[in-house]
């Protein structure tokens, strides 16, 4: 057996449950990553100009069936790069992106919103953890004159 590393990369594992709490799956990524909002409003961006491609073409010809199939595949590579892993075909195994539900969004929109505030929610506490552990390495510091850092006594 080969030498191993292992490390805490920050990834955590979400359950997929419906409104009445059954179980459609599960994936994994890493809600802390900094560079996820900008992920996150990139794919707000390219899903906002898929539905106002799909509203387009609705109104110009009725092949709009195929032209929806493209667009899982582009809105699953979207959300993949997202979460900067393969978890697309966890949310859309259990129905396309661009199905329409109850509440008159497409379920892309719902697993966007979902993913948001999971995205807030982690983000807050990890970064107070983060704020809080500097701040424990940095208390006993106190700056000096010149703004210089002085071991505090």
């Amino acid at each position: 057996m080969g030498n191993t590393i292992q490390i805490n990369d920050g990834s955590e594992v979400f359950d997929i449950v419906n409104t009445r709490g059954e179980l459609l799956g599960q994936f994994t990524f890493i809600p802390s990553d900094f560079d996820i909002v900008r992920r996150y409003e990139e794919t707000v961006q390219k899903f906002e100009e898929m539905q106002k491609s799909i509203e387009e073409r609705a109104a110009q010809d009725d092949s709009g069936i195929e032209y929806l199939k493209e667009l899982d595949a582009e809105m699953g590579k979207q959300v993949d790069y997202l979460f900067n892993a393969s978890v697309s075909e966890k949310f859309f195994s259990i129905t396309s992106p661009f199905t329409i539900l109850n509440s008159g969004e497409f379920f892309v929109e719902n697993v966007i919103n979902a993913i948001r505030s999971v995205v807030e929610q982690k983000r807050d506490v990890k970064l107070k953890a983060v704020e809080n552990h500097v701040r424990k390495y940095t208390e006993k510091y106190k700056t000096g004159p010149g703004g210089r850092l002085k071991k505090a006594r």
